[in-house]
């Protein structure tokens, strides 16, 4: 739901299984009043159009959910007054690892644990989406790295690796 908001699918997938929602938009309250013994954890990214009336219902509901923002300490500051009732929001930060300050990019690797599926296809992060660089399987799953604020925002969920010179 961060990448594509799609609500019809969101409710197909919640049919079959449990899910773990990452979103950016509030999610309708039928929703999640229908479905929300199968909404295991929801994270809000909190952006300058946000809405803690979503949250309120959240909280209505019994879902568990997190609060996060990639916004800048001004812009947040001016935003948490709206949500002190409900949880902290934790700031995330955009940066390259310092690990790889003096490296050679072109000698650095990746291996993914978090997974975009886009019409049948496999992408190991959403940078490789937006570049369109699928891979054949979860397990054989090394990259090269995509030097974008996409790629770094989801830096957590990789391996980094240095290709050795010899």
């Amino acid at each position: 739901m961060d990448f594509l908001f799609n609500e019809q699918a969101l409710i197909e997938q919640l049919k079959i299984s449990p899910v773990i929602i990452v979103t950016d938009q509030p999610i309708k309250e039928e929703i999640l009043k229908i479905f929300k013994t199968n909404i295991n954890e929801l994270y809000y990214e909190i952006k300058e159009d946000n809405s803690s009336e979503f949250v309120k219902l959240l909280n209505k509901y019994g879902i568990k959910y997190f609060l996060f923002s990639f916004l800048d300490k001004e812009k947040l500051n001016s935003i948490k007054l709206n949500y002190m009732d409900f949880n902290l929001i934790t700031n995330r930060q955009i940066v390259r690892p310092e690990i790889i300050k003096n490296k050679d990019l072109t000698k650095l690797f990746y291996k993914s644990n978090k997974f975009t599926l886009s019409e049948g296809k496999i992408y190991p992060s959403y940078a490789a989406l937006k570049e369109n660089k699928s891979i054949s399987n979860f397990q054989n799953n090394l990259q090269p790295i995509i030097d974008s604020p996409d790629f770094w925002k989801e830096a957590e969920y990789f391996y980094l690796l240095e290709q050795n010179s010899s």
